[in-house]
């Protein structure tokens, strides 16, 4: 048993070690995906792909609801409100919500997004290259995020982390078969993953329905009448976590078109594989931020106030010292193996990587605010801290790229992450959310 098992509780730890497996293999295989990519590609290339990426995941951000998370605070099966047959239709009813909204998303990028391309950046990203990310992404990720949340609340990490490993690994087992027949384009490569993201995204959602139905048989059904009202119910929760997606804005994908709006392409594909290998390294703490808000809406309802502060305090150390330990090792070994890792086109990697890695270190012993906001009930906690932190953020970010390049870049895409751990933390405890716990 290990240091980290005898202070956890033990379903706790059995989920967190399937999310460690589906992360550490997402990681592992999405990171080498990308800097293989990078390079059969070459950095200007990448860049390209980079920025049209970043433009379609920033498009996308306007229906990114986190549904996962409106399944577990509204759908709990230990609630002593829950009756499976209004659970069923509610689970239909934030499927349908988010496949009709990305659908006229889709619309408007295919018709808007090449456009804003060629007005804005020094290199716009081909149209055929940001229509290819655009329909991949809407393929892939239709449906998913409430079905992702069904899996976590029937305790089925076991099956995401399998399915979610499987799918990276065939998005760069088939990319190393693509480049060994011939040069393939950047169109290509987004259109084969996108296939494989496809197909990945239909088996989740089939094992969502599956787990569901065989405890609470026949209760997910569609039902049109008063859909509007019942969502409407939600509006509250929905609202307040589509304000986290955008207030994420400038930390998830806008730094990257920002950027490409001051550098050459060429930079912008560094920056974004540096960027690349420091979100490899939150790959593996994030497991913590996706397992903990069950285990503490659960506490919550159980009335557990103090135990719920002790497992914060062991989970912040725990996290501590995991991050640090990583980040140490990674950046020596950049700047040993750097270039041959990467290829010579990205050897700067190794001098901005440091600036982006230190928001690691400082804030994932705070990953647990952001959990605990939302089992509360209070998610424009979140919401707030998040904002703040991006408009700040976004303020210091665009003159520090264009007086630095991308080590700027770097400092500020630092910068604003850590601002958003530290003051979700704050206003936790300025609100008194742990003090209060027992009555919530």
């Amino acid at each position: 048993m290990s240091f980290i098992e005898k202070w956890l509780p033990r379903q706790f730890f059995l989920s967190l070690r399937w999310q460690f497996f589906s992360n550490t293999a997402q990681g592992l295989f999405g990171g080498l995906y990308l800097i293989y990519l990078g390079r059969v590609l070459g950095a200007a290339q990448f860049g390209m792909f980079s920025l049209a990426t970043s433009l379609v995941a920033v498009a996308f951000m306007f229906v990114e609801l986190r549904l996962h998370e409106v399944v577990i605070r509204f759908i709990c099966p230990w609630d002593s409100t829950f009756r499976p047959e209004i659970a069923g239709i509610r689970i239909a009813d934030l499927f349908c919500l988010d496949v009709l909204l990305r659908a006229i998303f889709l619309w408007g990028i295919v018709v808007l997004l090449p456009w804003i391309g060629k007005f804005f950046f020094v290199a716009a990203p081909p149209s055929d290259v940001l229509l290819a990310c655009a329909a991949v992404h809407f393929f892939a990720k239709a449906g998913n995020s409430s079905a992702m949340g069904l899996i976590r609340v029937m305790n089925r990490f076991d099956a995401a982390a399998k399915l979610v490993a499987m799918e990276w690994f065939l998005k760069l087992v088939s990319l190393v078969i693509l480049s060994r027949l011939f040069q393939p384009t950047v169109v290509q490569a987004v259109v084969l993953a996108g296939i494989i993201g496809l197909l990945s995204n239909v088996v989740i959602i089939g094992l969502a329905y599956k787990f569901w139905n065989n405890s609470y048989a026949g209760s997910v059904r569609i039902c049109f009448h008063g859909m509007g009202h019942r969502i409407m119910e939600t509006r509250r929760y929905i609202f307040s976590n589509l304000g986290i997606s955008l207030s994420d804005f400038l930390v998830r994908d806008l730094d990257v078109a920002i950027t490409g709006v001051f550098v050459r392409v060429e930079l912008v594909g560094i920056y974004n594989m540096s960027k690349n290998v420091v979100n490899m390294m939150w790959r593996a703490v994030d497991p913590f931020f996706l397992v903990l808000m069950p285990e503490l809406k659960k506490m919550q309802a159980e009335n557990k106030a103090e135990a719920l502060i002790s497992f914060i305090k062991s989970v912040t150390w725990v996290l501590f010292v995991i991050s640090l330990g990583m980040i140490s090792i990674t950046w020596a070994s950049l700047v040993f193996f750097g270039n041959w890792i990467f290829g010579n086109d990205f050897s700067a990697i190794s001098a901005i990587f440091p600036y982006m890695a230190v928001w690691v270190i400082l804030s994932a012993p705070l990953i647990w605010a952001h959990p605990l906001a939302s089992a509360a009930g209070r998610p424009e906690i979140v919401l707030l801290g998040s904002f703040i932190a991006n408009l700040v953020g976004l303020i210091l970010f665009v003159p520090l790229v264009y007086s630095m390049g991308i080590t700027g870049a770097a400092i500020g895409w630092s910068l604003t992450s850590t601002l958003i751990f530290f003051l979700t933390a704050y206003l936790c405890f300025r609100l008194g959310l742990l003090r209060k716990v027992s009555s919530l």
